[in-house]
């Protein structure tokens, strides 16, 4: 008898702060788990619904170049009494997932023994590393200049104030010092972590922001400066404050935007992208527009491995199916589903079809990793309308909200002249850390099909 080889998916995770991602993976591990014991933890994955799914249980031999994803550890902020949702993970990781299963196709399943394996390695990294990859086609010159003029813009121009004051009082032209250089490079994190905390997305670069392994590497203390030359048209003067930020600006470049892309992102198989569009929606025009304007650059990533100038740069990659997942679904009542998923899509439509024209299977999704209310009817100004119950991190009983509805397009101006949702942070509910027992849900099952539904006979 001939042992039926293993399957092998390497499923990337990303998505911009607050999206999601931890709660997202540890949720996927753990209901991926309890499939086996109970179909219905995942019943829309076609292997846990016909019964296929024999057991699944993390594979805990390390990688050497990756950490390993916390799952244990994180499953405890679960398990606590109140529950708590566990921390945000930082850098890169990695967990294996062996799902053993019975092949549906009858001569494959005799030659594999009866059970085959899919081994599903989840790589958790963060989504602002990609949006540096522009960064690759600029010199310090023309990424200084469009980080300027983003950050005069209405949204940014008061958060940044304070660096670009520093900015004014320090010519880039004048004798490289480093603690000048490190408070500039400082305050302009400041500015970044601003933009962050008022809903913003697009940060660069990434790596102040989300800085992993490299937290406090010299090589981090740069910023956008104010163009200036040596008087000689010839590009900054040897030994100024604007050539000491050119060189740490490349230095970056080389050795963490382009080692990423060349030792992580070529490898991957598959990528979901989670996006929290009620935030961007909830937070205004502004941030709205941000997000787009962010997933656009996200998207420039998955052209690896076709025509075009990063393919010749970092070689073939092999990504052939992208996810786009709408989190903290649990946070709209069931008919705003559609309008959630379909906002999705059109914030995305453009970079989506460009995706598919070369050669990638692109799916819209929308999920609650773990869900923390549940829907009902109640009365809003008069009205019958759905609305979401849940216990607000803080509180013992439960608070009834209307949680108003999504529009379906990218919004109109008057849509902006009524004031969101106040949504308090919803408790997460308390889940065992047994394997077996699953975590309430909605859409993991949908993603988990599109994503590896095809490597399974």
């Amino acid at each position: 008898m001939i042992p039926f080889p293993e399957t092998t998916v390497r499923l990337a995770v990303t998505g911009l702060s607050g999206a999601g991602k931890t709660v997202f993976i540890t949720s996927l591990v753990h209901n991926l788990l309890a499939a086996g014991v109970d179909p219905r933890a995942l019943p829309l994955m076609r292997l846990a619904a016909r019964r296929q799914l024999a057991a699944a249980k993390v594979d805990t031999r390390a990688e050497p170049s990756q950490r390993h994803f916390p799952y244990a550890e994180l499953m405890q902020s679960f398990a606590a009494d109140p529950p708590r949702w566990p921390p945000s993970t930082t850098g890169t990781s990695r967990i294996r997932v062996a799902i053993r299963y019975r092949p549906a196709n009858l001569a494959v399943r005799r030659a594999a023994g009866g059970l085959a394996t899919l081994n599903l390695d989840l790589i958790d990294y963060p989504g602002e590393w990609l949006l540096d990859l522009p960064m690759l086609r600029q010199d310090f010159a023309a990424w200084s200049r469009a980080t300027l003029t983003l950050a005069e813009t209405p949204s940014r121009a008061a958060l940044a104030a304070a660096w670009r004051g520093f900015l004014a009082a320090h010519p880039p032209g004048a004798p490289a010092d480093e603690a000048t250089a490190r408070t500039a490079a400082d305050l302009y994190r400041d500015y970044l972590l601003a933009c962050r905390g008022e809903g913003l997305s697009l940060l660069q670069p990434g790596r102040l922001v989300a800085p992993g392994e490299h937290e406090g590497a010299p090589m981090l203390s740069f910023c956008p400066l104010p163009v200036a030359d040596g008087g000689n048209g010839k590009g900054p003067k040897r030994g100024s404050l604007h050539a000491l930020m050119a060189e740490r600006f490349d230095t970056y470049r080389r050795h963490v935007v382009e080692r990423f892309y060349r030792e992580h992102f070529r490898r991957f198989d598959r990528q979901v992208v989670l996006v929290d569009v009620l935030h961007a929606l909830n937070r205004g025009p502004a941030a709205f527009e941000d997000a787009r304007l962010a997933l656009a650059g996200v998207l420039e990533s998955f052209r690896v491995g076709k025509a075009g100038w990063l393919a010749s740069l970092l070689g073939a990659g092999r990504i052939d199916k992208v996810l786009f997942v709408a989190t903290k679904a649990d946070h709209v009542t069931p008919r705003q589903y559609a309008n959630l998923r379909q906002l999705l899509e059109k914030m995305t439509v453009g970079s989506a079809l460009d995706l598919r024209f070369r050669g990638a299977a692109v799916g819209f999704n929308i999920v609650a990793s773990v869900r923390c209310t549940e829907p009902g009817i109640g009365t809003f100004e008069g009205q019958r309308v759905g609305m979401l119950s849940g216990i607000p991190v803080g509180a013992t009983e439960p608070a009834v909200l209307f949680p108003g509805e999504v529009p379906a397009d990218v919004p109109a101006p008057e849509h902006w002249t009524v004031a969101p949702p106040d949504f308090p942070v919803f408790r997460p509910p308390r889940l065992s850390p047994t394997p077996g027992t699953g975590a309430p849900h909605l859409g993991l099952d949908e993603a988990l099909e599109f994503l590896i539904g095809d490597k399974t006979w």
